[in-house]
This record gives structure tokens, C-alpha cells and sequence, in this order.
């Protein structure tokens, strides 16, 4: 059923490769989030601290209100200042496997 307008929201209902060419506030999505192996309706934040899971359902607006959230921003800026800072580690074998799982999909 069509929303006002005749608009209708589209569910989101696993991760976009697409997202991590995009930028927020001037910041590449690539440098923090990534596809939640366990669960394709989730997207993680590598700078948040974990769990930090973002409901993809409502697609890019719902990552980005995470990226511009206070906290997101916080965490962020403390990840390129502190040098104590733990990063969840973007190269693990199951976030590599789930990003190559992503494009064999397209």
C-alpha cells in the first residue's frame, strides 16, 4: 500500500556494496562500516563501540543518521586522535569473505 503521495518505502533487506563508496560529512563510509556476517539486515560500525549493530531496513538513510549521530561522531574523531584507540579489525577473514560474498550477489 502506497504511502502519501503514492510513495512507498522500500525494506533494505541485506548490505549495499554501494554504501562504502559513499561519504558522510565528508568521511568515506569504507573507513567504518562493513556487513554483519551473522545477520545480512545489519551493518557494523568499526569505531562505535561493539556491538555496534545499524538496522539496514531503511537502507542508506538509517546508516547515515548513524554516521551523523553525536556518539558516531565522538568515537570517530577519538579513533583518528587516540593512539590507544582499538578499531574492530576490518580485515578479518569473515567481513572479507562477507564483502566477497556481496559482490558475487551484484
Amino acid at each position: 500500500m502506497a504511502g502519501a503521495g503514492g510513495n512507498k518505502k522500500v525494506k533494505v533487506k541485506r548490505f549495499k556494496l554501494e554504501w562504502l563508496d559513499k561519504s558522510i560529512d565528508g568521511n568515506k563510509a569504507s573507513l567504518w562500516l562493513k556487513p554483519d556476517v551473522s545477520d545480512s539486515g545489519l551493518a557494523l560500525c568499526t569505531v562505535c563501540p561493539a556491538p555496534c549493530s545499524i538496522k539496514i531496513n531503511e537502507g542508506w538513510p538509517a546508516v547515515k543518521q548513524h554516521g551523523m549521530s553525536k556518539k558516531h561522531k565522538e568515537h570517530q574523531e577519538k579513533s583518528q586522535t587516540d593512539p590507544n584507540f582499538r578499531q574492530v579489525d576490518n580485515s578479518s577473514p569473515s567481513i572479507v569473505q562477507s564483502i566477497a560474498k556481496l559482490v558475487e550477489q551484484k
